[in-house]
């Protein structure tokens, strides 16, 4: 899955399974179930500020990127009709939230988010969220590890969308 403007660009794809052989018969269904669903995220960035970087972390479970489809679909939607919001969070639902602060798509590993930041009709400004192993490195160690990137874009969003589809089909929830 690529999603770029012109100065950012970011990749990341599903390198497989973190435990592909995993077994399940020996162990509670419950704790099978979600460790053997755990799946391995590679990315590549290129942030606006020229600085490059790569990682490869167990980031998703098979259901999560599910749910990330389902999220880049929606925005798909909107942008391509441009009547309304994507899943914003109104004041009286987190009256501790700015309204105007995009709400993000977190997932159980802090490593990936993604949220909407600017809409018009014709664009999108995607933000995504890159913590610990995914995110920068960084000189000082002490600085906390957390990178933000903002795509601005509309015509890849479908495209991303089926991509994510394309993947989750080829590492099904076991």
């Amino acid at each position: 899955m690529r999603l770029y403007d012109e100065s950012t660009k970011l990749e990341l794809q599903i390198a497989g399974y973190q435990w592909p052989n995993q077994e399940t018969a020996d162990q509670p269904a419950d704790a099978a179930s979600w460790d053997s669903n755990w799946l391995v995220i590679e990315g590549a960035v290129q942030a606006s500020d020229g600085k490059r970087w790569s990682f490869q972390d167990p980031s998703l479970t098979t259901w999560e990127v599910g749910r990330l489809s389902d999220w880049l679909q929606q925005i798909a939607e909107v942008a391509t009709t441009a009547t309304a919001p994507v899943e914003e969070a109104s004041a009286a639902e987190s009256p501790d939230v700015d309204e105007r602060a995009p709400k993000w798509l977190t997932f159980t590993e802090p490593n990936l988010s993604f949220a909407v930041g600017k809409q018009s009709e014709s664009q999108v400004e995607l933000l995504i969220g890159l913590s610990h192993e995914a995110a920068a490195p960084s000189i000082d160690p002490e600085s906390p590890k957390r990178t933000q990137v903002a795509i601005v874009t509309r015509a890849c969003l479908l495209y991303w969308r089926s991509h994510v589809r394309i993947a989750l089909s080829t590492t099904a929830a076991r």
